[in-house]
């Protein structure tokens, strides 16, 4: 806390700048990366302080290094060297004064553009964190929606479980739990059992799945309990409600999910996660055996392949047939097209 609240007057003050302003942000940037993994926003704030920086340093630089003196531009946008003297100064006036309106005119339109631009970018930095008071309902530490951007990091904690329940047109029914996915990245579970933007994703995809194994769904639907930075359980999904209507149009920006098949959090009602050793077992087991018969039915495979390296990686394939009906490989979220 003490960081952030004087890190800026350490780098907008000259004499602290460099002695105080760059090692700090570079030291806590770095341990940001090192303890939090937190992607590439270290690395972008590290790289910020180049603006930090004279402008001209980078023409000194290369003035220096091959021995010329530095040019400078005068008010008017012309050059001068380092004798004083206009480097298009032969004692005749090279612009008309119609030309001299002309140039003008158009600096004060780039003028005009430059702050236009600059006053949007700061009205929408402004404003779009606090987009989920408008376009949203309830907590976006509960729903997600209008959470990324919204200086809401690191602010909740979310726990629980999800399962996604099935229902084909022949009246099978089945439960999937995503923890049981055996081709799921540890990642991208991470998100898809405490988010609703990446879970309506993966339900999307487990529809492609039923599709390419010719087992049409009736509904679709959620089953969860979750507790937000250790408050009471409470379901976080509407049980019951066909998510086959919703998928592929919930998007990010305005569009919600609320009291449509999201509970808000102030009327959710109350759950428990607490579970029968048995029946949680029981569960297991059969969420683990529907999903390998249902990519057994949509011909996905895993295989390990070597890089260049002699790393080992693994790759989930989806086997298909050309119109030779020879067996043909490709990445299983892409998907071949009508032939």
């Amino acid at each position: 806390m003490l960081f952030d609240l004087v890190i800026s007057f350490l780098l907008f003050w000259r004499p602290t700048r460099y002695v105080l302003g760059f090692p700090g942000a570079i030291m806590f940037n770095t341990s940001n990366k090192l303890i939090f993994n937190i992607g590439v926003f270290p690395f972008a704030m590290i790289t910020s302080l180049t603006l930090f920086l004279p402008p001209h340093l980078p023409a000194a630089i290369l003035a220096e290094a091959i021995g010329k003196p530095m040019p400078i531009m005068r008010n008017d946008g012309t050059w001068r060297g380092d004798d004083g003297k206009s480097e298009h100064d032969n004692g005749e006036d090279k612009h008309s004064k119609q030309g001299a309106l002309s140039k003008n005119t158009k600096r004060l339109w780039y003028k005009r553009f430059v702050l236009i631009f600059i006053s949007g970018f700061f009205i929408f930095h402004a404003l779009y964190p606090l987009r989920h008071f408008v376009l949203y309902q309830s907590n976006p530490s509960w729903t997600e929606e209008g959470h990324i951007g919204a200086w809401h990091m690191k602010l909740r904690d979310k726990a629980g479980y999800i399962y996604i329940r099935t229902e084909e047109m022949n009246g099978t029914v089945l439960e999937f739990n995503p923890r049981d996915d055996m081709f799921i990245h540890p990642r991208q579970l991470k998100k898809v059992v405490t988010r609703a933007h990446p879970l309506i994703l993966y339900a999307e995809r487990l529809k492609q799945f039923f599709d390419e194994a010719n087992r049409p769904l009736k509904s679709m639907s959620f089953i969860s309990c979750y507790s937000l930075n250790s408050n009471p359980t409470k379901e976080l999904y509407i049980p019951g409600v066909n998510l086959l209507q919703y998928l592929g149009r919930y998007e990010l920006i305005g569009v919600t999910g609320v009291n449509k098949w999201i509970y808000p959090q102030e009327t959710a009602p109350a759950c428990s996660m607490r579970m029968d050793r048995a029946v949680k077992e029981r569960r297991e087991r059969e969420s683990l055996a529907a999903y390998r018969q249902l990519y057994r039915d949509a011909h996905i495979q895993k295989f390990v392949e070597m890089d260049e390296y002699g790393h080992r990686h693994s790759v989930v394939m989806h086997e298909s047939f050309d119109r030779n009906n020879e067996p043909v490989l490709m990445p299983a979220y892409a998907w071949p097209g009508p032939s």
